[in-house]
């Protein structure tokens, strides 16, 4: 049963990157690994003006593997990270093909390379948050959760984990907390319904999704997303792709 509800969020939360959720895992990475931003002399000593080769090749490798996987080439991409991993332990780069691995449907290296790098940075928030939805989307709930509230207590402010907390508590059916940590997250009150109301779809609860989306949909600022969803539950049915809100 549990690999039922598995593949059903997997399928459902791969697919549509903007599946429910203020804040949801939007694919970040630290500010000084996106493309354009990569210093060509990284890893030069500080007492030293001459660059490193080494770290100059590496940023290099890096930019070019971030320009991949921007462009959608996850296989090209995940080849350069492992390229960089060949030579020594690099915790970008880690953590880019652990996010590459559940786009090429290789879990058990997603699994394996998340560990490594939460054993190497475990207070890292933002990698917490990438592990947690990781976890979430497994099915693994338990585990989701206790990343996502150790990843808030690095970073309180963190609306991806706020979204991952909801998004767990909303599977478990406790609607009030999933729409607490939606709205701490940056979501309105029919925002934060919506979310619920998607969350519910993605985990098969079909009645209860259109419930919530139906009360987000409806009021004094009526939500257009959920309302858009409800439209097309009536055209097809068996066939919905979630859409819900997210923070910069």
């Amino acid at each position: 049963m549990k690999a039922t509800t598995t593949t059903l969020i997997v399928t459902v939360a791969i697919l549509v990157p903007s599946l429910a959720g203020c804040g949801l895992w939007k694919d970040r990475t630290e500010p000084a690994t996106q493309l354009g931003s990569l210093p060509l002399g990284g890893n030069t000593a500080s007492n030293d003006p001459r660059p490193d080769p080494r770290g100059a090749k590496s940023d290099l490798l890096l930019a070019m593997a971030r320009n991949e996987e921007q462009q959608g080439h996850y296989l090209a991409a995940a080849k350069k990270y492992r390229e960089l991993l060949a030579d020594e332990w690099h915790p970008v780069a880690a953590r880019r093909l652990a996010i590459n691995s559940i786009r090429l449907g290789e879990p058990a290296k997603a699994d394996s390379l998340f560990a490594e790098c939460l054993n190497a940075d475990p207070t890292n928030a933002e990698l917490l948050a990438d592990a947690a939805y990781w976890k979430y989307l497994q099915g693994e709930f338990d585990a989701s959760e206790e990343l996502a509230r150790r990843g808030l207590e690095q970073d309180p402010y963190l609306a991806r984990l706020h979204n991952n907390l909801g998004l767990v508590l909303a599977n478990r059916g406790d609607t009030e907390g999933a729409i607490k940590a939606f709205q701490s997250a940056g979501c309105s009150r029919q925002q934060a319904t919506a979310n619920l109301g998607h969350a519910m779809l993605s985990a098969g609860n079909r009645d209860q999704a259109k419930e919530y989306l139906s009360q987000a949909s409806q009021g004094s600022s009526p939500d257009p997303k959920a309302s858009r969803t409800i439209a097309k539950l009536a055209q097809r049915p068996e066939v919905v792709r979630t859409s819900g809100h997210s923070t910069k």
